[in-house]
């Protein structure tokens, strides 16, 4: 995993290219909304585990490559998780009592990847129409996005995405005449998703689980 950390900007660039050679920009700005959600969730998570944990800020970030390089290449939640328990219970000093308890519970319940996706695709959609979305409705697509969520443990991909049709349905939004669009820029926005889901239940942990004392970069070194 160190030495895969050294490719990951390699790997995050071809994957991108690649992508965008066949797509273009033009899908990719339609989900900025996502995109900026998501740097948004994953800089506050960051955050948070820095705080919570033990170790100093470029410490954290350098004990956190393994768990992102390793949801950017398989962009699954669930391989994820012991890497993410090690993470926690070493560098980090986390109880492993705890942690080997919340991580997936956390993975499971606290979909946040998935969620956000939700919102800012029917928020997508309903722009698209012309479609100016009052505060009930707001919370009812919050709420739906909430529930296809949680519908969206365990799936990848085009199940994934099709599950945006939910939050739709209860605002009557035609889903299907953006499918083939959001399917174009998946690939994009699930590496986003599994990161967001990734780094934001390690920090959900960090808040749940009982704080580490602090300790010096040397002796978590040693």
């Amino acid at each position: 995993m160190q030495w895969m950390n050294y490719l990951l900007p390699v790997v995050l660039l071809t994957m991108s290219a690649g992508q965008l050679a066949k797509t273009g920009l033009e899908p990719l700005l339609a989900m900025t909304q996502f995109v900026v959600a998501s740097a948004i969730l994953l800089l506050l998570s960051l955050w948070v585990i820095w705080q919570r944990g033990p170790l100093s800020l470029g410490a954290t970030l350098a004990a956190l490559r393994g768990p992102f390089a390793l949801a950017v290449a398989t962009r699954n939640s669930l391989i994820c998780m012991p890497i993410m328990i090690e993470l926690l219970t070493r560098p980090l000093g986390f109880a492993r009592s705890q942690v080997e308890l919340l991580v997936p519970l956390s993975v499971s319940l606290l979909r946040v990847g998935p969620i956000v996706y939700y919102v800012c695709a029917t928020l997508f959609i309903a722009q698209l129409y012309g479609l100016t979305l009052s505060a009930g409705e707001l919370a009812l697509v919050m709420s739906a996005s909430i529930l296809a969520g949680f519908a969206s443990a365990g799936m990848t991909g085009l199940a994934i995405v099709s599950l945006t049709s939910i939050a739709c349905g209860y605002l009557g939004l035609p889903f299907e005449a953006a499918f083939i669009l959001f399917l174009a820029v998946d690939p994009l926005c699930d590496i986003l998703r599994t990161l967001v889901l990734v780094i934001g239940n390690t920090a959900s942990v960090t808040l749940i689980g009982a704080r580490p004392a602090r300790i010096t970069e040397t002796a978590c070194l040693s």
